[in-house]
């Protein structure tokens, strides 16, 4: 009798030469600036990224003159992952999230991970980090 897949054994996922993708930005005292994409990755060709965890944060370091929101974000094909906006202008004031085990990227697609703050003078701090694991497909 035979046991397992029908055309053969097949490793996991983490036996199919598993490799850390990481990524991540942060950035100190960042004045107020449009939405821009912080990192970009891509999964390459033949291989499968698992999204492990994901974490965003925004410390308000400094206050604005005039409070706009701020926001960050990782989009997984270019769908929200996870998504924070912070509209409190109190000094030292933070907006956090994170998930884990949230998804799985093919060839090609991309995650991406993004800012903006819409203030008038401030600043804040931003933190955005991903952990990804890429293997065989």
């Amino acid at each position: 009798m035979r046991v397992g897949f029908p055309a053969g054994p097949r490793l996991e996922w983490y036996d199919r030469n598993p490799q850390a993708a990481r990524q991540q930005y942060s950035g100190t005292n960042v004045t107020p600036h449009a939405f821009t994409i912080r990192f970009t990755y891509t999964v390459p060709t033949g291989k499968k990224t698992f999204v492990m965890a994901a974490f965003v944060r925004t410390i308000r370091v400094q206050v604005a003159t005039t409070l706009g929101p701020s926001t960050i974000g990782i989009y997984l094909a270019d769908k929200f992952l996870i998504a924070r906006a912070h509209c409190d202008n109190t000094l030292y004031s933070t907006v956090a999230a994170e998930v884990g085990h949230s998804g799985i990227l093919l060839a090609g697609e991309t995650c991406k991970g993004g800012t903006s703050d819409a203030s008038t003078g401030g600043q804040m701090d931003f933190d955005i980090i991903t952990h990804l694991v890429e293997f065989n497909a």
